[in-house]
């Protein structure tokens, strides 16, 4: 499944006269008005209360993204900020509003929603879109969701603190242009940086049990290819990196498994074995894209489950795998010293 959809958000409707269109679905209907764009010969009403579905109306000559049918999807805000990476995996080219290729969702600010479009393979517009917390901004038109975020910072926001703090707080949301592709050699101290931060985290969570290894140690571990098993039953594996500005800020390894007990199904894994992101980059949606880029991998080498494991003590871990990520406790491993 590419995102998982919630249901129909958006249809539009070809119409001869827009004003007659409009106040027909108004006045006669009774749906309320969402927006009129006179200079492109459009105007959307909501289908039921503001923000639940809309509806398009377009003059004769005018059509959405220049297609003559478009359809949106909703989804949930989480989902659709890991859209791009998930269509680019399907071999889908993600869209902005203006039918141009993006790396990230774009926002309408009249709503206000978040959305990414792409098209099927007869070229019918498709979309997906998430509600935004706050009132309208219609002044601020269309723009890129990281110029949203740079607006949601500004000064202009600080009368509604509460629509910036949940802009800027969900571990969901990435404000950063952020790349994820599989790692290469030259990557590898980058990701022990990365690893050694989360190392000593765990050390102070657990000193009985965890370390902080050397950092060339771990180093050389990725630059020749050590930190997957290998040899006769070693499952498929690939790790995965989160770049900025030439810097590595996250990792993640994930490998196929199944399990060796006769009484569990032959249900093969994707086991995320590591997983970690640079402390000052968290918050930023970094680890959701990660692990969504690793789950889709996993799903086209048909992988039927993903999994990990976190620490107990890991009240973060535990609150961004089950509340952001849809993850649910499946195991418990229990330890005594002997």
């Amino acid at each position: 499944m590419l995102i998982p959809i919630q249901d129909l958000f958006e249809a539009h409707l070809q119409v001869s006269n827009l004003d007659r269109s409009l106040a027909f679905y108004t006045e006669v209907l009774g749906l309320p008005l969402a927006s009129k764009f006179p200079e492109r010969g459009v105007a959307f009403v909501w289908a039921a209360h503001p923000g639940e579905a809309m509806l398009g109306l377009w003059d004769v000559g005018t059509v959405p993204q220049r297609l003559a049918l478009h359809v949106a999807f909703r989804v949930e805000i989480k989902d659709l900020l890991n859209a791009a990476t998930a269509l680019r995996n399907a071999g889908i080219q993600p869209l902005d509003f203006s039918g141009d290729p993006t790396e990230e969702p774009v926002v309408l600010a009249w709503m206000p929603a978040v959305s990414i479009y792409f098209r099927d393979p007869d070229n019918n517009l498709l979309e997906f879109i998430a509600a935004l917390p706050g009132p309208p901004r219609p002044e601020r038109g269309v723009l890129s969701w990281s110029a949203w975020l740079a607006l949601a910072g500004s000064d202009s926001f600080k009368s509604s603190s509460s629509n910036r703090d949940a802009l800027l707080t969900d571990d969901a949301i990435s404000a950063a242009p952020i790349t994820i592709r599989p790692a290469v050699s030259e990557d590898a101290a980058g990701i022990a940086r990365t690893f050694l931060e989360s190392a000593e985290f765990h050390a102070s969570l657990d000193p009985e049990r965890y370390l902080a290894p050397d950092i060339e140690t771990i180093s050389a571990r990725y630059r020749e290819g050590r930190q997957h098993p290998k040899g006769p039953g070693a499952g498929i594996s690939l790790t995965l990196v989160a770049e900025t500005a030439g810097e590595i800020v996250g990792f993640i390894d994930a490998r196929l498994e199944q399990s060796p007990d006769p009484m569990h199904r032959e249900i093969i894994y994707c086991h995320m074995a590591e997983f970690a992101v640079r402390s000052k980059y968290r918050k930023q949606g970094i680890g959701g894209r990660l692990l969504r880029a690793a789950e889709e991998w996993g799903r086209r080498q048909g992988a039927q489950f993903a999994s990990l494991e976190y620490h107990t003590g890991n009240a973060r871990a535990s609150s961004f795998y089950q509340q952001h990520m849809d993850y649910r406790p499946a195991s418990i491993t229990g330890i005594r010293r002997l």
